[in-house]
C-alpha cells in the first residue's frame, strides 16, 4: 500500500525536543516506512495555504498514486487566528474552507485526519485543541476517519514547552495509526 502524508509540521516528522527538523528516524512517517517521494508534509503549512496550492504542494499530492492519505491540518490556521485571543467569523470561515477543500482534493481509498493532543498541562490548551479538533471534524467529510491523539498521547508525549509530540509520542502515533490501516 503506499501512503501519503501531507499536512503541517505534525505530519512533517517534526519530533518535540529536536529543534525543527523535518523527517526524524524517530517520526511516525518514517516508523510506519513512508517512501520519501510520498512525505509531502510542511512544517508550518496552514490549511488555506495547502487549499490554495501554494508551492504547488496540493496538484503534487493529488498527482500521486497512493491509496491512502495520513494528514494533520488546521493547527497553524488555528493558532495564528487565535493569536489576539479570539477567532471572528471570518477566519473560522477560511479555516473550515482551507481543511474541507484539501481533503476533498486528497481523499484516497482511506483517509485519515490527525487530531491535536494537548502538549502541556494548562486548562487553556486543553480547550484550545478540543476547539481545534471540533473545527477539523466540522470541516470533514463523514468518509474521513480520525486518530484522536488526545485519547493516547499524555504529558510525557511532549517536551516541555514544545507542541509537537517527542519520540515516545510518535511511535504511539504510528502503533495507533498502523491498527486504524485497512
Amino acid at each position: 500500500m503506499k501512503l501519503l502524508c501531507i499536512g503541517d509540521s505534525w505530519s512533517a516528522g517534526v519530533v518535540g525536543g529536536n529543534g525543527d527538523v523535518e523527517w526524524d528516524e524517530r517520526s511516525w512517517p518514517v516508523l510506519l516506512g513512508i517512501d520519501p517521494e510520498y512525505r509531502q508534509a510542511k512544517k508550518g503549512s496552514t490549511a488555506n495555504q495547502w487549499a490554495n496550492d501554494f508551492d504547488g504542494n496540493l496538484m503534487r499530492a493529488i498527482g500521486t498514486d497512493a491509496d491512502m492519505c495520513i494528514l494533520s491540518i488546521g493547527g497553524n490556521d488555528a493558532m495564528a487566528s487565535y493569536a489576539d485571543g479570539k477567532i471572528d467569523l471570518t477566519e473560522l470561515f477560511a479555516i473550515i474552507s482551507g481543511i474541507r477543500k484539501t481533503v476533498i482534493a486528497v481523499r484516497k481509498i482511506q483517509t485519515i485526519v490527525i487530531l491535536y493532543a494537548p502538549f502541556d498541562s494548562r486548562t487553556e490548551t486543553a480547550t484550545y485543541c478540543a476547539a481545534t479538533n471540533s473545527l477539523i471534524r466540522f470541516a470533514c467529510p463523514s468518509v474521513v476517519e480520525f486518530c484522536e491523539t488526545s485519547k493516547f498521547l499524555t504529558a510525557d508525549c511532549f517536551c516541555s514547552g514544545d507542541i509537537h509530540p517527542n519520540a515516545k509520542g510518535h511511535s504511539l502515533i504510528a502503533e495507533h495509526l498502523k491498527g486504524m490501516m485497512k
